[in-house]
């Protein structure tokens, strides 16, 4: 399995949203804790492990990169991280766009990809794309608005 930069295992993953506001980027570090029991080769003994962590970042629209030190703080469990669409590697998909004439403007998505109401959603559908029955949460900044909704 690949290692993340912090050389911790992981599995990078996009999603495309149901809503068709476009994809959402994710990064589960120790997926074989996903699930919960797990057997350790050494012992071969189940070892039960917490419920996976999910990672919401502030911002609004901050990529998950500047969290990724925490898979070295908790590490009895799986960590999920993700962009929200519109930054990071998630991309937003808007229909209706009017085209921009300077680059610098391209660069940040638009307003309407802050609608917390559909970041939510959006953090429901990667929830349920990985089957998370149960899970913690740690909302950072703007993070914690989304989780607290």
């Amino acid at each position: 399995p690949p290692l993340g930069v912090t050389g911790v295992v992981c599995t990078s993953r996009t999603i495309r949203l149901p809503s068709g506001r476009g994809t959402l980027h994710y990064v589960v570090f120790r997926p074989r804790y996903l699930r919960g029991a797990t057997t350790t080769t050494t012992t071969n003994k189940n070892h039960n492990h917490k419920p996976p962590l999910v990672c919401v970042a502030g911002g609004p629209l901050l990529p998950h990169l500047y969290l990724q030190p925490i898979v070295h703080l908790v590490t009895d469990r799986a960590i999920v991280l993700y962009d929200a669409v519109g930054c990071g590697q998630s991309k937003y998909n808007n229909n209706n766009a009017t085209p921009v004439a300077t680059a610098a403007a391209t660069a940040a998505p638009p307003a309407e990809a802050v609608h917390i109401p559909s970041m939510v959603r959006d953090l429901e559908t990667l929830t349920q794309h990985l089957q998370l029955e149960t899970f913690h949460a740690l909302g950072h900044s703007f993070g914690g608005i989304l989780l607290h909704e």
